[in-house]
């Protein structure tokens, strides 16, 4: 019994096909935006198991004081995961499409840490900004680095 056609797996289109030409890159990846906005989420989720998997051992006792560079890697380590999705799945444009992920979860980071219009009149809030900000600049390195090495293996 003779084939008439061959078959082709979807990760493995011929280049010209219709799924090259259906907005993604020539390799058929996701947007560009899709990409961020997917890297971003996965980075936020991440981010906030981590924060609440602390909290949680702190809450029951398991540990007592975390010391701040234990919350500064959870944060890296999640915007570097973010970064290596989004590089995986914008394809071409992945060290990009990682440091959008890192500016994005900077400015979710920014927006969390203003102070609120209801605080104490005597609460100040005293971030160390001139480290912070090279904390900041670190992370989206990080994430585009992330992203733009997501390709190494493709």
């Amino acid at each position: 019994m003779a084939r008439t056609g061959t078959f082709v797996p979807a990760g493995r289109a011929p280049v010209g096909s219709a799924r090259s030409a259906s907005g993604g890159s020539a390799a058929g990846r996701m947007p560009i935006a899709g990409a961020v906005l997917v890297g971003t989420a996965v980075a936020l989720l991440l981010g906030a198991v981590a924060a609440v998997a602390i909290g949680t051992l702190q809450r029951v006792g398991v540990v007592g004081v975390v010391p701040t560079w234990v919350y500064a890697l959870g944060s890296y380590m999640s915007a570097v995961v973010g970064g290596w999705t989004a590089g995986r799945l914008a394809g071409r444009a992945g060290m990009l499409s990682g440091a959008v992920v890192g500016l994005l979860l900077l400015g979710v980071a920014l927006w969390l840490g203003a102070p609120g219009q209801d605080a104490p009149p005597g609460m100040e809030l005293a971030v160390d900004w001139s480290s912070a900000w090279w904390r900041m600049i670190l992370a989206v390195l990080a994430a585009g680095l992330a992203g733009g090495l997501s390709l190494s293996g493709t």
